[in-house]
């Protein structure tokens, strides 16, 4: 094979292939440059500049035959009147890089399904470098963040470690892509996001996606003025279920010995449907409901909330929500008017799912992706690493080119 075939399967135009040494598992590609190339300096295209020295550069580039491959490629040292000496610029290499850019590319894509520990034991390189590597190409990749047409939004957070250590979570609920990734679950948390926004793309916004959360809710108010903020219908049933074992664990302790017998284990029988139920269980919860009157009007009400999202509009499901909530208020069970109190004071927003029907669905099946990715790596200590692999949970390009 002709060395000009040669130089067009690895890609290199400019630089003539002057020797190939194999060695045991390595290939050592030497380049040398023609006499007659001109010098160029697209800094500041300045015509009056001259050779100042050469180096010669060792870079990394993609394997052939499981063989660890290095380019040994001179390097011009150019002298410019304005800017200084400087060495020239290669067009498939960054400066100072040890490694081709196709070749961080693909250690990129193999960290994107394999921890850094198989990738380094794969292209016999170091972790760290591994790391270096993938960390720098996602910096590259989401260091600007697409902000247009945001209209609808999701937010939620996940647990970053033990000790009430989170991460706050944008969503685009129009394509399901992570936009934002923010340390702790305060308002300025979410308030960071919007300030990046900007005023203009702020306005823009439609709904809101969210779970009733305090803070999230003040950053809301103060930087989108024409976002309608929409409660999610699952973490209100995932309190209302927290709510019944509250008082299903306070039922059992005033309970008698024969009671305590039907009560224990009965915490899943209570808030499954009772169509999920086997037989066994059903005749279980019927004994449940007949025995205890508190745990009857708890599940009574449990299945009446339920039906609040199968309302066709906003008109009827606000009728059904009032009444439920004086129900709840009338009965003499505290963990109940409790969280009727949270829902009276929060119906705007569980209303406002009949305007614009949108749940946080997205963002917690994004979520289950995190934790994957966090159990697939044994955790993070880079955060900032961290939010770049969230980022990228989406995005995963092909191609080496």
């Amino acid at each position: 094979m002709s060395p000009n075939k040669i130089q067009r399967i690895f890609g290199f135009y400019k630089h003539k292939i002057s020797n190939i040494t194999f060695s045991s598992g390595t290939i050592i590609i030497e380049f040398h440059r023609t006499p007659k190339e001109k010098l160029n300096w697209p800094v500041c295209k300045r015509s009056n500049i001259h050779l100042y020295g050469k180096t010669m550069r060792i870079i990394r580039d993609l394997p052939i035959s499981n063989r660890v491959v290095f380019l040994k490629i001179p390097q011009n040292k150019i002298y410019c009147s304005r800017c200084g000496i400087h060495s020239e610029k290669l067009s498939f290499v960054d400066r100072y890089a040890r490694h081709t850019r196709r070749f961080e590319k693909f250690v990129y894509q193999l960290c994107h399904f394999i921890t850094i520990a198989d990738v380094s034991k794969i292209l016999k390189l170091s972790w760290d470098e591994v790391k270096y590597i993938d960390r720098k190409y996602l910096y590259n990749k989401y260091r600007n963040r697409p902000y247009k047409k945001l209209r609808i939004l999701g937010v939620d957070e996940i647990a970053l470690a033990k000790g009430h250590k989170y991460l706050t979570i944008v969503v685009n609920l129009m394509n399901g892509q992570v936009i934002y990734v923010s340390k702790g679950r305060t308002q300025n948390s979410l308030e960071n996001f919007f300030i990046r926004l900007g005023p203009h793309r702020c306005r823009r916004i439609k709904a809101i996606a969210m779970d009733i959360w305090k803070p999230y809710i003040a950053a809301v108010r103060t930087y989108l003025p024409n976002a309608k903020i929409v409660f999610d219908k699952f973490h209100i049933l995932a309190s209302l279920s927290r709510v019944i074992d509250k008082i299903r664990r306070k039922e059992y302790i005033k309970a008698s010995q024969e009671e305590r017998k039907v009560i224990k284990g009965s915490k899943y029988i209570l808030l499954k449907h009772k169509q999920s139920l086997s037989h066994k269980q059903q005749i279980q919860l019927a004994k449940l409901l007949y025995l205890n009157y508190n745990l009857n009007i708890t599940y009574i009400l449990k299945d009446d909330l339920y039906q609040l999202w199968k309302c066709t509009d906003r008109k009827s499901a606000q009728e059904l929500l009032n009444n439920w909530i004086k129900r709840a208020q009338t009965t003499s069970i505290s963990a109940l008017k409790s969280f009727a109190k949270t829902l009276l004071k929060n119906i705007y927003g569980i209303l406002n799912y009949f305007d614009i029907p949108i749940t946080t669905a997205k963002v917690e099946g994004i979520n289950n992706k995190i934790k994957v990715l966090k159990r697939k790596a044994y955790g993070f200590r880079d955060i900032i690493y961290f939010v770049f692999k969230i980022y990228d949970l989406h995005n995963i390009s092909f191609g080496f080119d």
